[in-house]
This record gives C-alpha cells, structure tokens and sequence, in this order.
C-alpha cells in the first residue's frame, strides 16, 4: 500500500506542477487587477451617466464571466425599452 501512496503522491506534484499552483502563504495577499486605472475611469463614466444601453454594451465587452456581471450585460424585453 506504501508504493501505492507513493505514486499517488507523485500523480499530485505532476499535476500541482502542470496547473502551477501554488501553496497558499497565509501572510501574504496577492490581488489581480482586471483593469488598469485608465479602464477604471472609463467604466466609472459609464456608470455615472446611468445609461442602461452603455452598461450592457460594457458588460457584454467586458468578457467577464460572472453571476454579477450577467444583469449588466442582459438586453432589455422587447416593448419596455425607454425611448428619450
């Protein structure tokens, strides 16, 4: 069983080293930004003016792919669009 848990091990290290993972350092916080700070204004511009067009066109642009972001990037029911 020992050879077993060897191999099983060395199967975890080859696939820690493929996905480069990295063990967690619990004093140390890294944090990825998706926008630098000239996309940041950007989108805080969008979001100032409140138009609900430019939000989803943001959004959809944005490529990213998560729960939150999805009611942003939906279009609105065709006959409930506001017209200005």
């Amino acid at each position: 069983m020992r050879w077993w848990n060897n191999i099983m091990d060395n199967v975890k290290d080859g696939i820690r080293s493929w996905l480069s993972i990295q063990p967690a350092n619990p004093k140390k916080i890294n944090i990825t930004e998706t926008m630098d700070y000239e996309s940041n204004a950007i989108k805080n511009r969008i979001w100032y003016r409140g138009d609900g067009g430019e939000l989803e066109q943001l959004y959809s642009n944005l490529g990213i792919n998560s729960a939150r972001n999805n009611f942003w990037a939906s279009k609105s029911s065709p006959g409930m669009e506001i017209n200005k």
